[in-house]
């Protein structure tokens, strides 16, 4: 086994201390559901850091640690499903490597999260994230839906007064409109993996 790295001598302000707390014991095997959490852990943390998260006075250390975990595990749940055999957490690391601008890295890490087409449709977690963005056919927009024939699965967009301007953002990005029906072949599991990108990181960053 090998130890991550803590942060560093002298100054321990809040980025070392949250380097500290993320201080994990690495299996030599860099495939192993561990390592690939610590690596996505150590690298959401330390887009974060420089996107200025530890700086907002709304968030603490432990409640960015805590945050940056459940990111890991959702990107590395979603990744890991038996259906996928590209599109997976090694897919993530493959096109992120060499990378540098944080804002960049985060699109990577979260840009195949949703894959229906794949998947037979989106997770409980997944869902649970989307409420305020989709309305899943029979107007649930709560809980994970799967289909045997992926061709029935699509989504409605919620209407706007239910969309926040980061949302808002987001389907304008992709030239959607509130209400509007969403399929696998129409960009749906990009906006949906982005909408959650979104999601998580709206309460962590700062606003800007």
């Amino acid at each position: 086994f090998a130890i991550a790295p803590g942060g560093g001598g002298g100054r321990h302000d809040d980025n070392a201390q949250l380097a500290d707390e993320n201080v994990t014991c690495i299996p030599d095997d860099p495939t192993s559901t561990t390592a690939q959490l610590d690596r996505l852990s150590t690298g959401i943390l330390h887009c974060l850091q420089q996107l200025g998260a530890t700086n907002s006075t709304n968030n603490t250390v432990s409640c960015i640690s805590e945050k940056v975990q459940q990111m890991a595990s959702l990107i590395s749940d979603s990744m890991s499903a038996p259906s996928r055999t590209f599109h997976t957490v090694q897919h993530v690391f493959d096109i992120s490597h060499g990378m540098t601008d944080p804002i960049q890295l985060l699109a990577a890490y979260f840009h195949d999260l949703v894959y229906a087409v794949v998947d037979g449709g989106v997770s409980d977690a997944q869902a649970a994230l989307l409420r305020g963005v989709i309305e899943f056919d029979g107007g649930s927009s709560g809980s994970g839906c799967s289909y045997d024939n992926i061709d029935d699965f699509s989504v409605r967009l919620c209407d706007a007064e239910e969309l926040d301007p980061a949302k808002h953002m987001v389907m304008s990005i992709f030239g959607f409109e509130p209400r509007q029906r969403l399929y696998p072949n129409t960009g749906m599991n990009e906006f949906l993996s982005a909408a959650i990108a979104v999601n998580c990181l709206g309460g962590v960053l700062p606003p800007q």
